[in-house]
């Protein structure tokens, strides 16, 4: 009985921090390559921060099982 209080309350925390973090303001994103020696191969970075209006509407990691999150490119 514990566990499932303790995972129930898990779930309604998760639930509720998810919609607290919810952006109501501009979200702006920009994809770098970044040199990595050590790997071999360029990583690919994804750079999210506050942004003011303009830029091009994005939705970002939008598939058959996740909701995307939309963003403004280069904002």
């Amino acid at each position: 009985m514990k566990v499932w209080a303790m995972l129930s309350t898990i779930a309604l925390f998760t639930v509720l921090m998810q919609n607290a973090a919810d952006a109501n303001g501009n979200v702006g994103v920009r994809q770098i390559v970044a040199p990595s020696k050590e790997r071999g191969v360029n990583l690919d970075v994804t750079v999210w921060y506050p942004a003011q209006a303009g830029g091009e509407a994005v939705l970002l990691g939008d598939s058959a099982l996740f909701v995307g999150t939309p963003a403004m490119r280069d904002a």
